[in-house]
């Protein structure tokens, strides 16, 4: 018997992956909020994204520059600082996304994407990889007007390996299909404890300490997570909506 027989017997004829399957099979999901592209205060509020995104900026220096400009408009040194931190923040945000996404991979993003103005936003998510939706957020300045997403919507209900996931901007207390296990996804607080229970997770920046974060990681993050009820257990056991 030759050799490539007694492999068939063995391990059954190979699979042939047609190059459209192939891509199908290495698409993958990212979710993510609040990258707040070119705003200068935002590592200010938020200095854990000096770390999570690698900037050579020293934390101190920065705080310092921050407290100095708010006191004096004219500081023009820490006017300087600031912009060019802002500056390297965006240019670390790309590199950090690309290096993620890849150019077929869907990725929804819950709101808050940019402060610039629409003309560099633009410029900005033309560099970006992936097929692009977007939830609104509160801070969108015309982002929402570009034709780089797929779709743009307040709010969405989706699914992934059949499970429910809600997507919105702000975190919801109570959410569709929340008893029955669904997902809630959001952004908005950057970080922030919400006091909300279940399987929600904030996918901004500063809770999962990157710009985007894979459906298996969220997968796995909130199936350990007990599912919350909005009813008594008796009544719950008989709920079907």
């Amino acid at each position: 018997m030759t050799a490539w027989k007694e492999l068939f017997e063995k391990y059954g004829k190979p699979k042939i992956v047609w190059p459209e399957e192939r891509k199908q099979m290495e698409k993958k999901v990212w979710f993510g909020a609040d990258l707040h592209i070119s705003h200068s205060n935002i590592l200010d509020f938020s200095p854990e994204r000096i770390d999570a995104l690698g900037l050579t900026v020293d934390k101190g220096k920065l705080a310092a520059a921050y407290k100095s400009y708010r006191a004096d408009r004219k500081d023009r040194a820490a006017k300087q600082m600031i912009f060019d931190t802002t500056d390297e923040m965006n240019e670390a945000i790309i590199r950090k996304w690309n290096a993620k996404v890849g150019f077929s991979d869907d990725v929804y993003f819950l709101g808050d994407v940019s402060f610039a103005k629409k003309e560099i936003t633009e410029k900005f998510l033309s560099r970006m990889n992936g097929r692009l939706h977007l939830v609104r957020g509160n801070h969108e300045k015309d982002t929402d007007k570009l034709g780089r997403w797929e779709w743009v919507r307040d709010y969405y209900e989706g699914y992934f390996e059949e499970i429910k996931v809600v997507m919105f901007h702000f975190p919801i207390y109570e959410w569709n299909k929340m008893h029955h296990g669904a997902f809630h996804l959001h952004g908005h607080v950057h970080g922030k404890e919400t006091g909300i229970g279940g399987r929600i997770l904030d996918v901004a920046m500063e809770s999962i300490h990157d710009v985007v974060i894979e459906w298996k990681d969220v997968k796995r993050i909130l199936e350990k997570k007990e599912v919350r009820v909005h009813h008594d257990a008796e009544r719950e056991k008989t709920c079907t909506y």
